[in-house]
């Protein structure tokens, strides 16, 4: 039943206890249901091991290779990947006072959203709101401002933060595909971007929402 569930709701199990049982509501990951696979799995070879070791003529060396090998498995360490050291910029965000920061660029892509995670993890060096964000589910509204956003900065960005503007910008620009179009797009809209910190790998801005550009964009139907 476990495995069945685990398939999630196209496989029918989990569609019926999702609509049936409110708790499973709960559960954002459906997949999480092989771990009690792997505890049935574990129970079961238990019990065939206590009833078949009686009938070998070496039932203790039999046995201690068995448990030799589940310790051996138990023990294989997990791999962590270290954190590197964050950029000198977000030592200067800590710094400032609070505001919503934005960090591009703004992955849009279904392939690239896992990249919000990152910025997630570097926002713990100054805990200001983050308009990026990355979860299990991922609000179509979030998918629709992507698309504008990953232009940042352009009329199209700033109309789609109308609703929650950014005090500070982290620009990454060897993460962009075509840095020197972002240069000339940071030229053009200068006077909205303030610099805070410019070096290394991570550059800071102020983000001016009073700025000619940033007005006439938000006049535009």
């Amino acid at each position: 039943l476990a495995a069945w569930a685990s398939l999630g709701p196209n496989a029918g199990l989990y569609a019926v206890l999702y609509r049936t049982a409110p708790i499973f509501a709960w559960l954002r990951a459906p997949a999480r249901f092989g771990v009690l696979v792997s505890l049935a799995l574990s129970v079961l070879a238990g019990i065939a091991i206590a009833h078949l070791l009686p009938r070998t003529r070496r039932a203790a060396i039999a046995g201690a290779v068995i448990a030799a090998a589940a310790a051996v498995e138990l023990a294989t360490p997990l791999r962590f990947r270290q954190v590197q050291p964050f950029a000198p910029a977000y030592e200067v965000l800590a710094t400032l006072p609070p505001g919503p920061v934005i960090e591009l660029p703004f992955l849009a892509k279904d392939g690239e959203l896992h990249g919000h995670a990152s910025y997630m993890l570097r926002s713990t060096s100054h805990w200001m709101p983050l308009i990026n964000g990355y979860s299990d589910y991922i609000p179509p509204e979030f998918q629709e401002r992507a698309q504008s956003l990953r232009g940042f900065p352009s009329r199209d960005a700033f109309r789609a933060l109308r609703a929650s503007p950014p005090r500070y910008a982290v620009f990454h620009p060897a993460a962009y595909r075509d840095p020197a179009l972002l240069r000339r797009r940071m030229l053009e809209f200068a006077d909205c971007l303030r610099p805070i910190y410019t070096k290394g790998t991570a550059e800071l801005y102020e983000v001016l929402l009073d700025c000619p550009a940033a007005l006439s964009s938000a006049g535009d139907d």
